[in-house]
């Protein structure tokens, strides 16, 4: 495994590297210092700008 990088951490790059491989269109984000759960606040604002933007795009209607 990388350096510092927890299990949960390489499923989700793995997860990442099976979406790319197969051409579904995503995001791949990664908050420098957070974990499974995002505590900095800069952090929390942009996971909730970005779920906002998924559902306007997707769910929109």
């Amino acid at each position: 495994m990388g350096a510092g990088i927890s299990d949960w951490g390489m499923l989700v790059v793995y997860f990442h590297r099976a979406l790319r491989r197969f051409g579904v269109e995503h995001q791949f984000v990664v908050h420098p210092g957070e974990g499974r759960s995002i505590q900095d606040r800069d952090h929390q604002l942009d996971l909730l700008r970005r779920t906002r933007a998924w559902f306007g795009r997707w769910l929109a209607g």
